[in-house]
């Protein structure tokens, strides 16, 4: 039969399972709640730029779109008189505007899929670096260099 009795070892016990509940609140959850805090506000604002990147393209179209109902009327009225000259500028306009918009669209693409790579490589990069940070945290020793 094994005999339990409470002692001052258990108060003991109960008190150091609260000292290292403290210890490790500070010292690993706050900073990776704050990491994982920080992070939520970097994809947020990504997520916003992303958003008026492509209010942006939108805007661009509607102003094409605006531009092309434009530059037809005029090709119409001018239609009338010089058939053949309107015709052909209102060709050349709806290409330059056509080419330009294209330009502005392809270069807002690149643009944000730039950042969002640069993002990732950021995030991986502080992934690893909080992951190597808390496996040591955890292991109680410094590691090596990453292989």
């Amino acid at each position: 039969m094994v005999d339990v009795s409470i002692n001052s070892s258990l108060f003991i016990q109960i008190l150091n399972f609260f000292i290292l509940m403290i210890a490790l609140n500070h010292f690993l959850l706050k900073p990776v709640v704050k990491i994982l805090g920080e992070r939520r506000a970097f994809f947020q604002n990504l997520e916003q730029e992303g958003d008026t990147a492509k209010l942006m393209i939108e805007e661009g179209e509607a102003k094409m779109e605006r531009h092309k109902v434009e530059i037809l009327s005029e090709g119409a009225s001018v239609l009338g008189k010089l058939k053949d000259e309107g015709r052909a500028q209102e060709r050349e306009l709806l290409e330059k505007t056509q080419r330009e918009a294209n330009a502005r669209i392809e270069e807002a693409r690149a643009n944000l899929g730039a950042e969002l790579e640069a993002a990732r490589t950021q995030l991986r990069s502080d992934a690893n670096v909080l992951a190597k940070s808390m496996v040591e945290s955890v292991l109680g020793r410094k590691l090596g260099p990453a292989s």
